[in-house]
């Protein structure tokens, strides 16, 4: 069956004008071409899109004002951090990744959405800053009131060094922007959050 496509479009190409028959060619030609250039760019998507897990320790505090003396107070605590993110080749110096992460700490547990832009250079190490969303997921009340502020804006800043393929170190710093947490059992209000980390990931 095939074979007999392949007779009758050359028995029909041998009888079409010149100018017809070059360009029927040039199409024929091309078409493997094309073909060859798709598959190419579906494989460069690939190679520009990853996701992974990432997981690590925290440190955070609260920045806040006593209560009674109006002097700088706070809370200073540390925990665990786990997220799983994606991220995207621009080109070859820049990308942007956005995250799905989950902190705690002794009393608060948050949900994080970060989206960076991040740098490349010298191939294993990246640089990244941009803005997070985080929001506090349990109740925080002092007598019938609650003390928290459950959406917050932040900051971040990222380093990251690629020790592999797979396997990566980083390091982070967020500063928070508005005002989450009030805790008159420890004196103290208008805390923001900032909190340092270092962890590992795993790109797959």
């Amino acid at each position: 069956m095939a074979s007999n496509c392949m007779r009758f479009f050359f028995f029909n190409l041998y009888l079409t004008p010149m100018k017809t028959k070059n360009t029927i060619l040039f199409l024929f030609l091309l078409f493997p071409v094309a073909f060859l250039f798709s598959q190419e760019q579906e494989e460069q998507k690939k190679d520009n899109f990853y996701w992974g897990v990432k997981a690590g320790f925290n440190y955070g505090s609260f920045g806040a004002k006593d209560i009674y003396s109006g002097q700088k107070s706070g809370l200073e605590e540390s925990d665990v951090y786990a997220s799983i993110f994606a991220e995207y080749k621009l080109n070859k110096e820049f990308s942007l990744q956005t995250e799905l992460g989950y902190s705690a700490t002794a009393e608060l547990l948050y949900w994080e959405f970060p989206v960076l832009l991040k740098y490349t250079f010298e191939e294993k190490f990246q640089v990244g800053l941009g803005p997070k969303i985080s929001y506090i997921s349990n109740n925080y009340f002092y007598g019938g009131v609650e003390l928290i502020t459950r959406w917050g804006i932040s900051l971040q800043g990222t380093a990251q060094y690629n020790i592999s393929k797979h396997w990566l170190l980083e390091t982070s710093y967020t500063y928070g922007l508005n005002k989450q947490l009030n805790d008159y059992t420890l004196g103290f209000e208008n805390g923001k959050w900032r909190a340092f980390r270092l962890g590992f990931g795993y790109k797959f």
